[in-house]
């Protein structure tokens, strides 16, 4: 885990999340991923295209603390990387469920890593 430059905690732990992109909400063409981290502001994925500054982005990700349910997100592309496609994504009118769950998981993952750390010495 390490601070984000804007202050929001980022949690690298590989996820699998369902991005999807359109202009036509009802014609999403979806893809999986792999998260490389995410925050309560934001989400960076590897995709399988660059994207352009400003895209928007729809997400379905299921955190492994909370029951099996897809919970969903939007996001606007920050940046997107050729050569493996690096994809930084801030959140968009994120609800307060949404919200909760990103918190509740960094909650639940920081406590992880604490409790693995004691085990440790």
């Amino acid at each position: 885990m390490e601070k984000e430059r804007r202050g929001a905690l980022r949690i690298k732990r590989p996820l699998t999340v369902q991005y999807g992109y359109s202009p036509d909400r009802d014609k999403i063409k979806w893809d999986m991923s792999t998260v490389r981290d995410i925050s309560s502001r934001g989400i960076c994925i590897s995709a399988d295209r660059c994207f352009a500054a400003g895209e928007i982005l729809y997400f379905r990700i299921r955190f492994p603390n909370i029951s099996s349910k897809w919970i969903e997100f939007k996001g606007r592309v920050v940046e997107s990387k050729a050569g493996g496609f690096i994809t930084r994504i801030e959140f968009i009118d994120l609800d307060e469920d949404q919200k909760h769950s990103i918190q509740e998981y960094s909650r639940w993952f920081s406590g992880k890593i604490k409790a693995e750390d004691k085990n440790e010495l």
